[in-house]
Formats: C-alpha cells, sequence, structure tokens
C-alpha cells in the first residue's frame, strides 16, 4: 500500500509462479510493473494505481476501488477491510494459505490479501506501524 512500486515481477523466464489474491493499493504510482505475468498462473488481484506489463482484466486483476472504500482507516495505516469492501469474499479458494496475518483461520468465503476480516469491523490484531514484524 502507498509503496511508488507496489509488486516487481520478473517472470519471463520463469515457469510454476502464482501470483493469487494479492490486494495491491498504490494510488497515483504503480501497483504492478510486471514483465513475463501471462505465462504464469495469476488469478483473483485487486489493484489501484498504474499497471505496466499488466491489465485489469476482470479474472487475473480486478479494479480494487480506492483505499477509502475498501480499508477501514487507511489514513491511519489500518488496512482492515471494510465489511462491505470489494476484498470480501472474493479470493480464489485454490490459493488462499491456512491463517491470516493475524494467523486467525481463514474460512470461505475468503479474502483477497493479508486478513479474513469475517465482517468484523475492526482488527482484532496489532496495528502496524514501523518495525511491527
Amino acid at each position: 500500500v502507498n509503496h511508488p512500486k507496489g509488486v516487481l515481477i520478473r517472470w519471463d523466464e520463469a515457469s510454476d509462479m502464482v501470483f493469487a489474491n494479492n490486494a495491491v493499493y498504490c494510488p497515483g504510482t504503480t501497483a504492478i510493473d510486471a514483465s513475463g505475468i501471462d505465462k504464469c498462473t495469476t488469478t483473483a488481484n485487486y489493484v489501484e494505481g498504474h499497471l505496466i506489463g499488466a491489465t485489469i482484466d476482470g479474472s487475473r486483476l480486478f479494479d480494487g476501488g480506492t483505499l477509502s472504500a475498501t480499508f477501514t482507516k487507511p489514513a491511519n495505516n489500518d488496512y482492515w477491510p471494510r465489511p462491505d469492501s470489494v476484498l470480501v469474499g472474493h479470493a480464489d479458494p485454490h490459493y488462499v494459505p491456512d491463517l491470516d496475518f493475524n494467523r486467525t483461520p481463514r474460512k470461505p468465503p475468503f479474502a483477497v490479501g493479508a486478513y479474513e476480516s469475517e465482517g468484523s469491523p475492526n482488527n482484532p490484531g496489532r496495528p502496524l506501524r514501523a518495525g511491527f514484524k
């Protein structure tokens, strides 16, 4: 979120790569700069920002809307999906990890991105801040 270049993909010589269920929000900058992305599995990624080497196609890459429409408090670095977020319930189930970023088990219908909100309006985990990992 809010990076000058959200994702850099160079898969021209790669095989068996998967780019799935990501929320990439870089309004006004480059969300995805990709090369070779057509050779690999790409599904259920939601994007705000410029694309290089990729296009919004409604299958692999989707228009993710705006930060404020998608996340609860993006101005406070709170990227918890709003209950009505485009991310909720739209992940490709074939590529969902067992646990979300808070180590909460994921349950269908799965959300795109780091968190499985299950309709909760607030993140029960630690807030993001410098050095949080």
